[in-house]
Protein backbone atom coordinates (compact mmCIF):
# COMPACT_ATOMS: atom_id res chain seq x y z
CA UNK A 1 0.00 0.00 0.00
CA UNK A 2 0.82 3.48 -0.71
CA UNK A 3 1.85 6.05 2.09
CA UNK A 4 -1.30 7.99 3.24
CA UNK A 5 -3.40 4.67 1.80
CA UNK A 6 -6.12 4.39 4.48
CA UNK A 7 -7.76 1.73 2.99
CA UNK A 8 -7.79 -1.82 4.56
CA UNK A 9 -6.70 -4.55 2.31
CA UNK A 10 -9.40 -7.29 1.72
CA UNK A 11 -8.52 -10.61 2.32
CA UNK A 12 -9.87 -13.64 0.00
CA UNK A 13 -13.03 -15.10 1.70
CA UNK A 14 -12.97 -12.41 4.50
CA UNK A 15 -16.54 -10.34 4.74
CA UNK A 16 -17.38 -7.54 2.25
CA UNK A 17 -20.78 -6.08 2.70
CA UNK A 18 -20.25 -4.65 -0.99
CA UNK A 19 -19.97 -8.93 -1.93
CA UNK A 20 -21.21 -10.62 0.96
CA UNK A 21 -20.96 -14.49 -0.60
CA UNK A 22 -17.73 -15.25 0.45
CA UNK A 23 -18.80 -14.89 3.75
CA UNK A 24 -22.17 -16.31 3.35
CA UNK A 25 -20.62 -19.41 2.28
CA UNK A 26 -18.36 -20.16 4.95
CA UNK A 27 -21.68 -19.67 7.52
CA UNK A 28 -23.39 -22.67 6.55
CA UNK A 29 -21.27 -24.82 8.12
CA UNK A 30 -21.45 -23.47 11.71
CA UNK A 31 -24.60 -24.75 14.37
CA UNK A 32 -27.18 -22.29 13.44
CA UNK A 33 -26.45 -20.34 17.18
CA UNK A 34 -22.90 -19.34 16.13
CA UNK A 35 -23.97 -17.83 12.48
CA UNK A 36 -24.45 -14.35 14.04
CA UNK A 37 -20.80 -14.27 16.14
CA UNK A 38 -19.21 -15.75 12.94
CA UNK A 39 -20.85 -12.87 11.31
CA UNK A 40 -19.60 -10.67 13.99
CA UNK A 41 -16.07 -12.03 14.03
CA UNK A 42 -16.00 -11.81 9.96
CA UNK A 43 -16.81 -8.19 10.37
CA UNK A 44 -14.97 -7.12 12.84
CA UNK A 45 -11.53 -8.64 11.20
CA UNK A 46 -12.50 -7.13 7.89
CA UNK A 47 -12.80 -3.69 10.25
CA UNK A 48 -9.86 -4.37 11.74
CA UNK A 49 -11.88 -3.31 15.12
CA UNK A 50 -12.64 -5.30 18.33
CA UNK A 51 -11.32 -8.44 16.59
CA UNK A 52 -10.42 -9.72 19.72
CA UNK A 53 -13.64 -9.22 21.43
CA UNK A 54 -15.90 -10.64 18.29
CA UNK A 55 -13.14 -14.10 18.52
CA UNK A 56 -13.31 -14.11 22.43
CA UNK A 57 -17.01 -14.08 21.92
CA UNK A 58 -17.24 -16.87 19.15
CA UNK A 59 -15.14 -19.32 21.02
CA UNK A 60 -16.96 -18.69 24.05
CA UNK A 61 -19.95 -20.26 22.21
CA UNK A 62 -18.44 -22.28 19.83
CA UNK A 63 -16.32 -24.18 22.36
CA UNK A 64 -18.90 -25.06 25.03
CA UNK A 65 -20.06 -28.15 22.98
CA UNK A 66 -17.69 -30.48 21.88
CA UNK A 67 -19.57 -31.04 18.72
CA UNK A 68 -19.61 -27.57 17.50
CA UNK A 69 -15.62 -27.75 17.74
CA UNK A 70 -14.93 -28.79 14.51
CA UNK A 71 -17.43 -26.63 12.41
CA UNK A 72 -15.76 -23.82 14.57
CA UNK A 73 -12.44 -24.95 14.08
CA UNK A 74 -12.64 -24.96 10.25
CA UNK A 75 -14.59 -21.81 10.52
CA UNK A 76 -11.34 -20.16 11.94
CA UNK A 77 -9.09 -21.85 9.45
CA UNK A 78 -10.86 -20.31 6.43
CA UNK A 79 -11.25 -16.60 7.75
CA UNK A 80 -7.69 -16.34 9.37
CA UNK A 81 -6.17 -18.07 6.03
CA UNK A 82 -2.96 -15.59 5.67
CA UNK A 83 -3.47 -14.03 9.02
CA UNK A 84 -2.01 -17.26 11.37
CA UNK A 85 0.04 -15.16 13.31
CA UNK A 86 -3.31 -13.03 14.99
CA UNK A 87 -5.28 -16.31 15.30
CA UNK A 88 -1.93 -17.62 17.30
CA UNK A 89 -2.22 -13.92 19.46
CA UNK A 90 -5.91 -14.76 20.02
CA UNK A 91 -6.50 -18.75 20.32
CA UNK A 92 -7.21 -20.18 23.86
CA UNK A 93 -5.81 -23.51 25.03
CA UNK A 94 -9.11 -24.35 26.98
CA UNK A 95 -10.30 -24.17 23.14
CA UNK A 96 -7.49 -26.30 21.68
CA UNK A 97 -7.79 -29.17 24.31
CA UNK A 98 -11.92 -29.23 23.85
CA UNK A 99 -10.85 -29.22 19.53
CA UNK A 100 -8.57 -32.42 20.13
CA UNK A 101 -10.98 -34.07 22.86
CA UNK A 102 -13.74 -33.99 19.93
CA UNK A 103 -11.09 -35.12 17.61
CA UNK A 104 -10.59 -32.26 15.29
CA UNK A 105 -7.14 -30.11 14.60
CA UNK A 106 -7.51 -27.65 12.63
CA UNK A 107 -7.67 -24.82 14.82
CA UNK A 108 -4.55 -26.38 17.13
CA UNK A 109 -2.39 -27.28 14.39
CA UNK A 110 -2.73 -23.69 12.67
CA UNK A 111 -1.81 -22.25 16.37
CA UNK A 112 0.65 -24.65 17.15
CA UNK A 113 2.91 -24.24 13.96
CA UNK A 114 2.73 -20.03 15.55
CA UNK A 115 3.58 -21.05 19.01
Amino acid sequence: MAAGDTHTQQLPGMFDAGNPAPAADLLPSLPEPLHALGKSLLRALNENQQVAQAFSAFCSAAYVKPDWAGPAGEFLGEIFANREDLLAELARIPDLIIELASGHITLTCMVASRW
